[in-house]
């Protein structure tokens, strides 16, 4: 062939034959070939003829022929000259007509069609071996496949040699049922593997629509791959019955039932088992297996567990330790048993159970795993019912840990307990009739709880070594323990929450604890054997609310000091009771420390006690009283050392407050209360300039005298002001805006119209920030800001006027 000829070679079946292959010279002018090409005589164009190849795939395979002798001296067509200067480039295939493709193209692994200017195969369709209508048996089958295969296998039992102890490493099939598990099953010996794929080439191998029985430990092991797993069964198989490495691997629709034990016993039991995994089950069903630390026990830089269920394994359920990332979500777990750990262990980077239940499951282990436990870089719990369930209801440990809109009851042991955070947020948590504590807390830098309820638990609240914040909370009618009990905590603050009817076995029905202050709240009809019927602190600091009806067995009706501080204001004592002793509002109890209480723009009223009705004193113990409204005045309180450690202002009244309703808790005042504009201006603490209302404090009766202490408006005695108009007037406007900066964005949120001198909270749509109280100024403009690190959709809520709006930041 002269240089300048294109020659293209093909391997093809040898009934195929390409007649020539033929270059126009450059220079040899018209319509002649190079010297070493025959001449070529026309013929007449004969119509093209379709030939049509049936072989193993579903599809036909078309090709044009001509008319051509076998030795290739006539050419039935030539392609039409192109009308160009020059050499000109003329690639042409023939195909011989002379084909017989009925039966030899059964046997074709590819069926090639030339194409004009590429000599290229076409793209080969999968081939389906039908078994055992194609081949005997699963090993045959797999050993004719090549990659991209599809096996299908037919109704029945297969069992034995060819069936089991196989091996895929060069290729990637598919192989499935012909009609679904219920009819096609692979049955094994409990001695006998099924199936071996391991290495790259087998990346995308799918198994879909079998049964598996009595299949040996390791009776499927991947490694290095990627496999799909669908719509199976695994039924009495050794564990594990997957034993995967370092494989991204998918199960969807799968059933595991009864896997036991097998005769690797030096590994833990498990239904599926894996390290170094991408692993995602969706849709499966886990139940009545026998597990280890869980029937599936994976590891590996990303897990996800979605829509499946685990019901009645015994050694746990889900255990998992990933460098990445594990996420489980629409799950549920029920009656599953373990004798010595979690039902669920996760461990990860980042780690994430939502929209999840886990009801009537059993451990027995010690108080330091609960049910779901849960560990890692940040941790969230999101939508999940915890109930019923025998041992802490979950247990949740790491630097940033969320807990949001979850229902956590009836739990043998504490509904949530978490340590060692960072920062813990809690939000709209529902804790309900858990023997232990509702939220137990365990040395966190800081924690918050908001908009959440703690009801009939052991105790409502548990806190150690923790700074806890509660925000418009409920914690009501738990006992032997108390509301809250942060007796190793150095602080704990209470804002705009209901504390009632909690019983506690020893002190402080309410809180008992180091140090506390309260902010607009509620504690109400509290009880404790002991001493402090509502609370029992060192310090306490109240701003704005009201003790009415709790009972100490003891001293104390409602709050007893020991060596510390009690800085009260604006706040309303009523109907408390110490049935065996000292002070039936406060008992203060001196010591090496002197406790001092101080109490001001207040009102206690209806307060019983053997001595001091009001208010007690030891020998170790100061009073300072100003501008406050003290039934019986200076006779109704006792102090063993006379007049000397007690300050009683001339600006103290004794006269009936004259509540709304105080019977019924509504100690609002009436209009001829004469605690209206009464109390000091100077005494209003930063935390109070907004009554129990959410209502400006600051508010001027035009048809009450001022006999209280400041320049108009005067403040009114107690935890209400009289006629005061609400912070939200109607007039206020939010807007929310981003701003990228150096560390991230900025979310500023700018109040308009708003009332001057009110504070406004002001929260993100993300539970893990920190609420922002904004000062409103002489303008009616309010500012506040949100750190973001990256760009997202943020909302912004003015909490007392219902306000909201939106920002977006852009990278």
């Amino acid at each position: 062939m002269p240089a300048n000829a294109r020659s293209t070679a093909l391997t093809r079946p040898s009934h195929w034959r390409i007649v020539n292959v033929v270059r126009r010279s450059a220079g040899t002018g018209g319509g002649r070939l190079s010297s070493q090409s025959p001449r070529w005589r026309r013929r007449p164009r004969r119509p093209p003829q379709t030939l049509t190849a049936q072989g193993r795939n579903s599809s036909c395979v078309r090709c044009r022929a001509w008319n051509s002798p076998s030795d290739g001296a006539n050419i039935d067509r030539m392609p039409p000259r192109p009308r160009r200067r020059g050499g000109s480039h003329y690639p042409i295939h023939f195909i011989s007509r002379s084909l017989n493709m009925t039966e030899s193209a059964k046997h074709l692994a590819r069926l090639w069609c030339v194409t004009a200017g590429l000599g290229l195969p076409a793209a080969a369709s999968a081939a389906v071996i039908h078994v055992p209508g194609d081949a005997p048996s699963l090993a045959a089958a797999m050993k004719a496949a090549k990659s991209g295969d599809e096996i299908v296998i037919a109704d029945g039992v297969w069992t034995g040699v060819g069936n089991l102890e196989l091996s895929l490493s060069d290729k990637a099939v598919t192989i499935r049922s012909q009609n679904g598990p219920a009819r096609c099953s692979i049955e094994g010996d409990h001695q006998s593997e099924w199936l071996r794929v391991e290495g790259p080439a087998t990346r995308g191998t799918v198994i879909e629509g079998l049964t598996f029985r009595n299949i040996d430990g390791y009776g499927f092991r991947a490694e290095n791959t990627r496999i799909h797993l669908r719509r199976c069964v695994l039924s009495k198989c050794h564990s594990p019955c997957l034993y995967l490495r370092d494989v991204e691997v998918t199960v969807t629709g799968t059933t595991f039932e009864g896997t036991t034990l097998g005769r690797f016993d030096l590994h833990p039991p498990d239904a599926i088992m894996g390290e170094g995994l991408n692993l995602t089950i969706s849709g499966c069903t886990f139940e009545d297996n026998t597990g280890g630390n869980g029937v599936v026990a994976a590891s590996g830089p990303r897990v996800l567990v979605e829509d499946s269920v685990f019901r009645a394994n015994l050694g746990g359920a889900l255990a998992s330790t990933s460098s990445g990332n594990v996420w489980v979500r629409r799950c549920s777990f029920t009656a599953n048993e373990h004798n010595d750990g979690s039902i669920v262990t996760l461990r990860a980077g980042i780690v994430r159970v939502e929209n999840s239940r886990f009801l009537k499951n059993s451990s027995t282990t010690d108080f330091a795993h609960g049910i779901v436990d849960l560990g890692g870089t940040r941790v969230n719990l999101v939508d999940c019912e915890v109930a019923s369930n025998r041992g802490i209801g979950a247990f949740l440990a790491g630097e940033v840990v969320d807990v949001a809109r979850c229902s956590v009851r009836d739990n043998s042991l504490s509904g949530v307990r978490t340590g060692y955070a960072i920062r813990l947020t809690v939000a709209q948590l529902n804790a309900t009739g858990n023997r232990g504590a509702g939220l137990y807390v365990v040395e966190c830098d800081s924690a918050v709880a908001t908009e959440s309820a703690f009801s009939s638990n052991g105790t409502g609240v548990l806190s150690e070594k923790t700074p806890l914040v509660m925000e418009r909370c409920i914690i009501a009618d738990n006992a032997p323990g108390g509301g809250v009990n942060s007796t190793r905590t150095d602080t704990l603050e209470v804002r705009n929450c209901t504390i009632r009817g909690n019983r506690a076995a020893g002190r402080g029905g309410a809180v008992w604890g180091q140090s506390v202050r309260f902010v607009n709240s509620a504690i109400a009809g509290n009880r404790a054997d002991t001493d402090g019927g509502a609370v029992a602190c060192r310090n306490v600091e109240a701003a704005g609310s009201l003790f009415y009806g709790n009972v100490a067995g003891a001293d104390g009706g409602a709050i007893q000091i020991f060596q510390g501080d009690l800085s009260c204001t604006h706040s309303v004592f009523y109907g408390n009771v110490a049935l065996g002793g000292h002070g039936g509002a406060v008992w203060a109890r001196g010591g090496e420390i002197t406790t001092r209480l101080t109490l001001q723009n207040s009102t206690l009223w209806d307060n019983e006690a053997p001595l001091g009705p009001q208010i007690a004193l030891d020998s170790f113990s100061t009073l300072f009283v100003a501008s406050s409204d003290v039934m019986g005045g200076r006779a109704e309180v006792y102090s063993p050392g006379g007049d000397e450690p007690i300050t009683w202002k001339s600006t103290n009244i004794d006269a009936d407050p004259v509540f709304v309703d105080a019977e019924s808790g509504d100690f609002r005042l009436r209009p001829d209360s004469p605690c209206i504009d009464a109390a000091d201006n100077r005494a209003v603490l930063e935390s109070a300039t907004i009554d129990f209302d959410g209502r400006t404090r600051f508010h001027d009766d035009p048809d009450t005298p001022d006999t209280g202490r400041g320049r108009a408006p005067i403040v009114d005695v107690g935890a209400f002001e009289f006629g005061a108009r609400p912070i939200c007037t109607g007039g206020e406007r939010l807007r929310a805006r981003c701003h990228s900066g150096e560390s991230g964005y900025t979310i500023t949120a700018v109040v308009r119209g708003a009332l001057p001198g009110a504070r406004l909270t002001v929260e993100s749509g993300r539970p893990t920030d920190e609420p922002q109280v904004a000062r409103v100024n002489a303008h009616g403009r309010a500012r506040a800001g949100f750190h973001v690190e990256r760009p997202r959709q943020i909302e912004i809520r003015l909490i007392e006027c219902g306000l909201a709006a939106e920002a977006g930041c852009k990278p």
